[in-house]
């Protein structure tokens, strides 16, 4: 069964912990700049990172793939900015609501999108639920679109001004 979005806990930021949070993910940064994460026939990383993990008196090595670690590089960058973080699976899923502020759009715009079979979703009785993953592949596909309508239109107004 897919997580509920509800259940999941975000982080903000105190100014200390984004100050402490610049400084580790700059660290991380140089660390990880050479560390190259591939992955095997099944997907999954071969390169790992061994930590060492001192809470108060307590210490421990743990190993993690390179890619968390990363993820991790990434997750201190937003908050060295100050930025909420929260991790989602992206098989978690979400209601009609909680999709349309991920997506900041309407609910009834985004009705319309499920509708018209944009974004899969499933229903559970009368209600609709939308996986995360599924709504993050149409907004990386929408910023997409946006892009590329962008670069035609400053190609285009360049072509014009050269005319002049």
């Amino acid at each position: 069964m897919a997580s509920s979005f509800d259940q999941l806990e975000s982080v903000t930021p105190t100014q200390d912990e984004s100050n402490m949070a610049r400084e580790s993910s700059h660290k991380l940064a140089r660390l990880l700049g050479g560390v190259d994460v591939q992955a095997d026939g099944d997907g999954r990383p071969t390169e790992t990172v061994t930590m060492e993990i001192r809470l108060n008196s307590e210490h421990e090595l743990v190993s993690i793939p390179a890619s968390v670690l990363r993820m991790m590089g990434h997750i201190l960058s937003q908050m060295a900015q100050g930025h909420m973080v929260t991790v989602v699976p992206r098989q978690c899923e979400m209601t009609t609501r909680q999709a349309a502020e991920v997506l900041n759009v309407s609910r009834p715009f985004l009705i319309e999108l499920l509708e018209k079979g944009k974004i899969p979703f499933r229903k559970v009785g009368t209600h609709r639920r939308i996986q995360f993953g599924d709504a993050s592949a149409y907004r990386k596909k929408m910023e997409g679109e946006s892009a590329e309508a962008l670069a035609a239109l400053i190609a285009e107004g360049e072509e014009l001004e050269s005319k002049r």
